[in-house]
């Protein structure tokens, strides 16, 4: 109750505080008349202060610096998903990709930059893998110009934890041309243009592992006349707040190209070769597309709600996604699995020590924990102060025998070729088949029904998401589940 008076106060509604405190209220002391003094704790940027270091007004760049003794001139930035939240919506098979027109609006920035506003040529030669922790350094390197105006562009990056730079883009950009009549797009819907379904156009792709979250899917409707392909795209409202501050919005441009696979809906591709690249007016937050194949690329002519245009490219050229193509960023998971072996051949109990640490049935699993672990640990340390002779510890699989495992392979680890772990169930097994397992040259072992199975981690080729993850694990937990700890060769969890 005293919130909601509060709330109505500072709103300027009269409050009796008297017969809100009672007979002895608070007493309504003033503020200080003087500006309230404050100092900077965190540290500041890097790049603040810096005498050759000017500051760009863009999202995904923060500074400028003049290059020695040329014309040419660097611009930086850093982007990850915590502060470009948007990023994380542009989903390739598992793998959160910067759209490729988020290196145009980086290249074309870069451009305005020295005075150019056509991108003659733009080749994405690696596609930039945003990673779920932690965010990529990016430069913007603009060399000197040649005779025609004409320069170099490339774009590198650099993550966080990694040591090396790597070439991202290499592109061309010189000054505009004469102004040249573009085709506008004032009527709307096209007169002769045919409807073209879209209702389940994102669901189809996410069945064909393109997961565009809501800030990239924007196509709204389309239509069809002839080969070209018309369509509206409407940026998401929380990314039209900041589309002011782009020249086109990365999330409205890539929805605008993603009209070309209504054309071919079973040849989904990514964009890689850019032609003659030109934005005429900046902040749309809406779009009419027109999308015209030609041979093996595409004509693309943006306009804003009136019709007015946008932006143009002269073409397009794409390429199939593979895991090729998505390169060894990408998070190849490992599993553990178990490997049957050949069963070795008699033992001599005379060449091991073996020690049977197996709970009694029925008995309090928190008891038995105890019980065992403090018996194997004794036998551990007997084993490391007498004769050189590996300790075989034969344990079940069950919750008591989980700490054993554990601590058997933590002294494993510590100690290597000095311990041997063997789970199974089976109390029949005989004290020269455990003795002959220390002639496998195997730390961990597990018998069942007569099969010999040892544990190896398996590369998968499934890429995941932090979400796709999280529902997986949060599925098999539901499921009644149990995953088992991944260890690598010296003992430790990954």
């Amino acid at each position: 109750m005293v919130t909601a008076l509060a709330e109505l106060h500072v709103q300027g509604v009269p409050i009796d505080w008297s017969s809100v405190l009672g007979v002895n209220p608070a007493r309504v002391l003033d503020l200080p008349t003087y500006a309230f003094q404050h100092q900077r704790y965190w540290m500041a940027n890097a790049d603040e202060g810096h005498p050759l270091l000017g500051k760009v007004e863009h999202p995904l760049l923060g500074s400028v610096m003049e290059l020695p003794n040329s014309d040419g001139v660097v611009l930086t930035g850093r982007i990850s998903l915590a502060t470009h939240a948007w990023l994380a919506d542009h989903v390739v098979r598992g793998t959160v990709l910067l759209p490729g027109t988020g290196f145009v609006e980086m290249v074309a920035r870069a451009a305005a930059e020295v005075g150019c506003g056509v991108i003659d040529e733009l080749l994405i030669e690696a596609p930039l893998l945003l990673p779920e922790h932690g965010g990529v350094h990016l430069s913007v390197s603009v060399g000197e110009a040649d005779g025609a105006g004409r320069r170099p562009v490339t774009v590198s990056a650099q993550a966080d934890d990694a040591e090396v730079w790597v070439r991202q883009v290499t592109a061309t950009i010189s000054p505009a041309g004469p102004a040249v009549s573009l085709p506008e797009l004032e009527v709307w819907p096209p007169v002769q243009a045919e409807p073209v379904d879209v209702s389940n156009f994102y669901e189809r792709l996410a069945r064909a592992d393109w997961q565009w979250g809501p800030a990239f899917q924007g196509l709204r409707a389309a239509w069809r006349d002839g080969d070209t392909i018309y369509a509206e795209i409407v940026l998401a409202d929380e990314e039209a707040r900041e589309a002011d501050q782009f020249l086109v919005h990365p999330a409205l441009l890539d929805a605008a190209l993603q009209t070309s696979v209504l054309k071919t809906p079973d040849d989904l591709r990514l964009p890689f070769s850019w032609n003659q690249i030109e934005f005429h007016a900046t902040g749309a937050a809406i779009l009419r597309v027109a999308v015209t194949p030609v041979a093996d690329r595409w004509i693309v002519h943006a306009a804003d709600s009136t019709g007015r245009p946008v932006a143009t490219i002269g073409a397009l050229v794409s390429r199939p996604v593979t895991t090729e193509t998505l390169g060894s960023n990408t998070d190849d998971l490992f599993a553990l699995t178990w490997t049957e072996i050949p069963a070795p051949g008699p033992g001599d109990p005379a060449d091991v020590v073996v020690f049977t640490a197996l709970p009694e049935p029925g008995s309090d699993p928190l008891t038995q924990t105890r019980t065992l672990t403090a018996q194997v640990l004794h036998s551990i340390q007997e084993t490391l102060a007498g004769e050189d002779r590996p300790l075989v510890v034969h344990t079940g699989t069950g919750l008591a025998s989980a700490a054993v495992s554990g601590l058997v392979r933590s002294a494993q680890s510590e100690h290597p070729d000095r311990f041997i772990l063997v789970e199974s169930d089976d109390e029949t097994l005989t004290l020269d088949q455990l003795a002959a397992t220390a002639g496998l040259d195997e730390p961990r072992l597990r018998i069942t029904g007569g099969r010999y199975e040892v544990p190896r981690l398996t590369k998968t080729t499934t890429k995941t998401t932090a979400a796709k993850t999280t529902a997986t694990a949060t599925g098999a937990a539901a499921a009644g589940a149990v995953s088992e700890p991944v260890w690598d060769p010296d003992g430790t969890v990954l």
